[in-house]
């Protein structure tokens, strides 16, 4: 590795303001994009951005009662809600927070002072910082875009996440999660091996008619679970689901087409878990 890139590592590291420990060069490329996708890009985030910081309005005010606050955003691509999170925690505490993403984008490089970002893939947070590091964690919409060559390994991808998390996590931190729910007419995991097994189709022809009916993952796999699914991977991690904290979506219908493709019973978007640590030491059980 070159001088500079050794310098620019060190600076990082002086910077992130959490311990972090880097394996190899850690250099990665930024990836640009242009400016019709940055466009798309900012209205998405923005608005969801703003359904966070309502769902998470609980959280948030909990988490004001603390004097300082550390916290890590997995997925967190742009930058938009990290940096919502940063202004919102600052008025009360003393805020740090940190982005971990597998891609960077050009045009969101200029983050807070109180935001560092860390580019690298989600399975590698134990590599990346101490145990009981973070008060708290998001994941917002990034479980079900863990997908691996099969719908096993996807599952096996979503629960050691799981763990790495509640290792980071302090004993009396917050883990805050969006995803979305699929349920099955006749067994949960069904549909979510039938979701998994389209949206990974690797025949152009297949993926554009997925595509056009809505599957906007066509071609690159989701692995979408039930919320009974949900509950038994987080709780035999270690986790409890504090229901007052917590934020259901709206439960919806698929045309009839697509619910009878997938045996797809209803299904309900952006639900949100906030769950604590157990007492004891988890059993990590796999569903």
């Amino acid at each position: 590795m070159s001088e500079n890139l050794t310098k620019q590592r060190i600076i990082m590291i002086e910077t992130i303001g959490f311990p972090v420990i880097l394996i190899g060069d850690g250099i990665m490329e930024t990836k640009a994009i242009n400016q019709k996708q940055k466009e798309i890009y900012a209205q998405w985030e923005q608005s969801s951005m703003d359904r966070f910081c309502k769902n998470y309005s609980s959280l948030i005010d909990r988490l004001q009662e603390r004097e300082s606050i550390s916290i890590l955003d997995i997925g967190g691509a742009t930058g938009y809600f990290a940096n919502a999170l940063a202004v919102l925690l600052s008025d009360k505490s003393k805020v740090s927070v940190c982005v971990v993403d597998a891609v960077k984008y050009e045009p969101w490089e200029n983050l807070t002072n109180k935001v560092q970002f860390i580019q690298a893939d989600a399975l590698t947070l134990k590599h990346l910082f101490e145990k009981e590091t973070f008060d708290c964690i998001f994941a917002n919409r990034i479980f079900h875009h863990l997908v691996s060559h099969s719908w096993v390994e996807s599952v096996k991808n979503m629960h050691a996440l799981c763990e790495q998390v509640y290792d980071l996590l302090k004993q009396d931190g917050y883990f805050a999660v969006t995803d979305h729910y699929y349920e099955g007419i006749i067994w949960d995991e069904i549909t979510s091996k039938l979701l998994y097994q389209y949206t990974s189709h690797n025949k152009r022809m297949i993926q554009k008619l997925l595509y056009q009916m809505g599957a906007k993952s066509a071609g690159t796999g989701v692995c979408m679970l039930s919320e009974k699914m949900w509950h038994t991977m987080l709780e035999s991690t270690g986790f409890l689901i504090e229901n007052e904290l917590a934020s259901p979506g709206v439960w919806r219908n698929l045309e009839w087409y697509k619910a009878f493709g997938l045996l797809n019973k209803r299904y309900s978007l952006d639900n949100v878990m906030v769950c604590t640590k157990k007492q004891h030491e988890p059993g990590r059980d796999c569903i």
